[in-house]
């Protein structure tokens, strides 16, 4: 548990966009899968058979027969929450990549949102939308190692393509609802402020100072500094919502609520990160709030555009869940208690094979490299969706028998697996397999056979590192 925990604040501290699926695993650890009842096994095999949606491939540009079925699904569904069981497996990029296809296409979605930064993913939206730019750079610019992939630039390509052909009420949008790598929010707030309040220009620069730290530099600031440096940011805020009418007069209101999202963003890093960033606070889950802030981005977003606006959404299973992340609630449950049935949390499972990760240890986060594990542990969830022989397939939790064998598997607590950011080999399988109740967790699942790793773009690449403070 101490070790795992070491390496979830490391993770943190370095700003790998850590979610807590290695959280998950520190709980997790021991865990066992429940002793597999033949009968009620052979039950659940039979289900799954029978309620499938057989896919003919996991790739784009193959048509939607196959995907039909799905229609009366997310008929009533305003956001889809794709997730993935790891960060680094080819065919779960390639699967969502023709889920966007199929949602825009098909049934009207016109805004894709990704476990990226708010501000940083600006660049990519202006590509599919404008063609400004070079794909390559704008997905680059998102900070992220985990986008930065072959299959997402493919996506990327699709949504350019659409968009070209498509009616202007149609475009798909490429947006980002996390709160890290926001150095694009600091030109956006002082430019605003150079139109609107020269006077005050120096003052944000000074507020917006301790934020440009190095994030090393960042967590080792004493009590007194992170406090002085929350108050000048909350004092900005402050001066910007006082002064909200005559600055939408200069300019507009959509300019002014740009600003003012920038500026939340930095609020809320801090107030997620402040803490679990400090080493001297390791033990206490500064993290959890990400999950919270990343649902109201998303709530966000979707608010600001045309009524009835539909979303796919894209991120880990431990963000989409409508559970638990840990010991605090995870993103899905926030979506799922403000949009109700309108809000589907389709979970991501595999067999076998590989994914790309950083190589952890104790004290190093090493490189980013391929792993490969086997069949999963009888009675894992894993090991029951593998049961039917079926390459890969969907299915849906809503319509499920609420008894028998059935229910009762859906309704009790097996492991599943849950990687994040980082990977080790030397460490038990256990340390990566997360203990949940499907029924709780998903709508529905999307199982594969066998992942081969993502495809990294030469930016995407990355290699060891040594937190700070680790000599």
């Amino acid at each position: 548990m101490r070790r795992v925990k070491t390496i979830v604040v490391l993770l943190v501290m370095v700003g790998l966009g850590f979610f807590a699926s290695n959280a998950f695993s520190a709980e997790g650890k021991g865990e066992v899968a429940p002793a597999v009842n033949p009968v009620a096994a052979e039950a659940i095999r039979g289900w799954l058979t029978s309620e499938a949606v057989h896919l003919n491939t996991i790739e784009a540009g193959h048509g939607f027969n196959d995907l039909r079925p799905l229609k009366k699904v997310f008929k009533d569904v305003r956001v889809v929450g794709l997730g993935e069981a790891t960060h680094g497996s080819r065919e779960f990029f390639q699967f969502k990549h023709r889920m966007l296809e199929f949602l825009v296409e098909e049934m009207g979605f016109t805004v894709f949102a990704i476990e990226a930064s708010y501000p940083a993913c600006f660049n990519i939206n202006d590509y599919v939308l404008y063609g400004k730019g070079d794909r390559a750079k704008a997905l680059a610019s998102q900070g992220f190692w985990t986008w930065d992939t072959n299959e997402v630039s493919d996506m990327i390509d699709w949504i350019r393509d659409y968009n070209k052909r498509a009616p202007e009420n149609k475009r798909v949008k490429f947006l980002g609802f996390d709160l890290q790598h926001f150095e694009q929010s600091f030109d956006i707030i002082l430019d605003y402020l150079k139109r609107v309040a020269p006077y005050h220009v120096k003052t944000a620069e000074d507020t917006l100072k301790p934020f440009r730290l190095e994030l090393s530099a960042y967590s080792q600031r004493s009590p007194e500094d992170k406090a002085r440096a929350r108050a000048s940011l909350d004092e900005l805020i402050g001066f910007l919502s006082f002064n909200q009418t005559g600055f939408i007069r200069q300019t507009s209101p959509g300019e002014f609520e740009k600003v003012m999202q920038h500026a939340r963003i930095l609020a809320q890093f801090d107030d997620s990160y402040g803490k679990a960033m400090d080493p001297k606070l390791a033990s206490e889950p500064g993290v959890r709030d990400r999950d919270y802030y990343m649902a109201e981005n998303i709530l966000y977003l979707l608010n600001a555009e045309p009524a009835g606006t539909r979303m796919v959404v894209w991120a880990h299973n431990g963000h989409i869940s409508t559970s638990k992340l840990g010991d605090s609630s995870a993103m899905g449950s926030y979506l799922h208690n403000w949009l109700g049935g309108a809000y589907y949390a389709l979970g991501f499972t595999f067999k076998q094979g590989s994914f790309q990760s950083r190589e952890m240890s104790e004290k190093v986060i090493g490189g980013l490299k391929e792993f490969t594990v086997g069949a999963p542990p009888e009675g894992s969830v894993d090991w029951y969706f593998a049961l039917p022989g079926i390459d890969h397939y969907l299915v849906d939790f809503r319509s499920a028998p609420k008894d028998g064998p059935v229910g009762a598997w859906l309704g009790e607590n097996h492991p599943m697996r849950s990687v994040g950011s980082g990977f080790s080999m030397k460490w038990s399988e256990q340390q990566y397999m997360q203990p949940l109740v499907l029924k709780d967790n998903f709508d529905g699942m999307f199982f594969i056979d066998q992942t081969t790793r993502a495809r990294p773009n030469p930016t995407g690449m990355r290699g060891p590192m040594e937190p700070p403070g680790s000599k």
